[in-house]
């Protein structure tokens, strides 16, 4: 399989960065598995490619000696950011995009990349790989969730259409344009190929079970770049200015998904109160939907009336589609 120029660049960065010392365009050439099979015009292109590429992303390549001997590497002391703050909510976002770039595909090559630099004598630097691609502090998030983010973003960049159990919403198929994070949760936007192709928003939160990618490359017309950028931004901007008082079971406070503020307010017996805000009142019901009798809102009471209204359409949907219909979406 052809190995894509962002698999390469991975590759080309792990590579710069491990190594102790210069590594000559030759000695590169024959690590990266990306500039396998290239004749010497194409290779010379491709690396040029690539350092413009990293050097775009702010990696600083330093270049020592001429000729055949001059030698390529990265720093990691010249690259170092600012310690950032970050809310529990980002940083678990954070985790998941960072545990997904590791675990993805893309990382096997990197992999063979370094395993060539060890047999040629050359012990990479491990610390500051680490310090690249491991963060630590940061939150963990649901098993799975990392693997539907790393396949959400390869169709995404590949124009596949995937397929997925969304929620109470049964399965989907979705031509995807993009990702957006807002408040700690990622989202999938795309064309609801199940609801006529209109433009429809995804919390990777209720995806249920794996995403199935499709096997056709380009398999729709490039995304309108106005429209994307504008549900990107509307996710972007959402904010949590609404808030809620729920009682959940001891025990499933993390099926949620959302940051809980503890309260004295008094709860159901069997219950605990808490304090939760939210942004785009939709999704939000349908997460406390999917808790099922594990959760009561207890106040506002328009959202109380929400939550019934959803909950009372799931029993209903069963004979909607016994009957043809199309129960109304909610995503």
């Amino acid at each position: 399989m052809a190995t894509s120029n962002a698999e390469r660049r991975v590759s080309l960065t792990m590579l710069l960065l491990s190594a102790a010392q210069p590594l000559t365009k030759a000695r590169i050439r024959s690590l990266v598995d990306g500039y396998a099979g290239l004749g010497d015009a194409a290779f010379n292109q491709a690396f040029e490619r690539d350092k413009r590429a990293l050097r775009e992303m702010s990696l600083p390549i330093e270049t020592t000696g001429t000729g055949e001997d001059e030698g390529y590497r990265i720093r990691p002391g010249d690259f170092q950011l600012e310690p950032v703050d970050l809310t529990p909510q980002e940083a678990a976002a954070v985790a998941l995009a960072a545990r997904s770039w590791r675990q993805a595909g893309m990382a096997a090559s990197s992999q063979r990349a370094l395993m060539k630099l060890r047999t040629i004598g050359a012990e990479p630097d491990t610390e500051a790989l680490a310090s690249l691609f491991a963060p630590t502090e940061v939150a963990d998030t649901r098993p799975g969730a990392t693997r539907e983010l790393a396949v959400l973003r390869d169709a995404v960049a590949s124009r596949r259409r995937v397929t997925f159990d969304y929620a109470d919403r049964g399965t989907r198929r979705v031509e995807p344009w993009g990702l957006a994070m807002a408040n700690g949760q990622w989202y999938l936007f795309g064309a609801d190929l199940d609801r006529g192709g209109q433009p429809r928003r995804f919390k990777l939160a209720r995806i249920q079970g794996k995403v199935v990618e499709g096997t056709s490359r380009a398999a729709f017309p490039e995304p309108d770049r106005a429209q994307s950028e504008r549900i990107s931004a509307e996710i972007a901007g959402q904010r949590a200015d609404d808030e809620a008082l729920v009682a959940i079971r001891p025990g499933r406070e993390a099926a949620l998904h959302r940051h809980l503020t503890p309260t004295e307010e008094p709860a159901p017996e069997g219950y605990r109160a808490w304090r939760v805000a939210y942004g785009y009142r939709r999704t939000f019901v349908g997460d406390l939907a999917a808790l099922g009798t594990d959760v009561i809102v207890l106040a506002p009471h328009d959202l109380r009336t929400s939550l019934v209204e959803h909950l009372t359409a799931m029993l209903e949907a069963p004979v909607a589609r016994s009957t043809g219909g199309r129960h109304g979406d909610g995503s």
